[in-house]
């Protein structure tokens, strides 16, 4: 797992060009979560 805190004056988030959710200032954390699975 990462994960990157960005203090942020506004942001946005879109999907396809539609508006999801969007904040004025505070703190923007972008999580990455993957599942590693060895074969052996």
């Amino acid at each position: 797992m990462k994960a990157v805190i960005q203090r942020v004056k506004n942001a946005r988030l879109s999907v396809e060009g539609k508006l999801i959710s969007e904040i004025g200032q505070g703190l923007v954390v972008y999580l990455g979560v993957w599942k590693n699975e060895f074969i052996s």
